[in-house]
């Protein structure tokens, strides 16, 4: 595992450590700051989870929990907003094989939020999962991925010899 914030649910025991990896990140928060890492930017988006979670250390001080606001969660909205209405055909190629593990949960949902997979061909969207080794049961998540990818993702389920266990989890169990 990186040394990044990453926000695995409110009753999760690395809520503590995470915590505080966060609070740095909200103590330099700026708009106006340009991210060109995506991972850095995924990793915003988990502390923004903390925010809209509301969860705090115990010894964290007044001054520290004022800041996971709404604020500053706008803020980190609008700069993972920023960051990924540029992804394209054109774009995506940066991001080929830069994807940490943890993170991969959370770039198919931001690709979903924001509507990346209408601005990317099949042919991009394959090569950056391909380069970033994102299993097909984390992408037969996404329904709007899987809308506009359907015969392109069927296609892969066919070829792949371990769809049936994802075939077998997600309809039989």
């Amino acid at each position: 595992m990186s040394n990044r914030v990453k926000f695995y649910g409110k009753a999760d025991m690395a809520n503590g450590y995470m915590l505080e990896k966060a609070l740095p990140i909200l103590q330099q928060l700026k708009l106006s700051k340009e991210y060109v890492n995506i991972n850095d930017v995924i990793e915003l988006y988990n502390v923004y989870k903390f925010i809209n979670a509301q969860i705090f250390r115990k010894d964290f001080n007044s001054e520290e929990k004022a800041l996971f606001n709404e604020e500053n969660s706008k803020i980190i909205n609008q700069i993972i907003g920023r960051f990924f209405s540029k992804v394209d055909n054109g774009t995506i190629a940066n991001y080929f094989g830069k994807i940490e593990r943890e993170y991969i949960e959370d770039v198919l949902e931001l690709f979903d939020k924001y509507k990346v997979h209408k601005r990317i061909s099949w042919d991009s969207f394959k090569h950056f999962i391909d380069s970033n080794h994102i299993p097909l049961f984390y992408i037969v998540e996404c329904e709007k991925i899987v809308n506009t990818f359907d015969n392109d993702i069927k296609e892969l389920i066919l070829k792949d010899n371990q769809s049936i266990d994802l075939l077998i989890t997600k309809y039989l169990k």
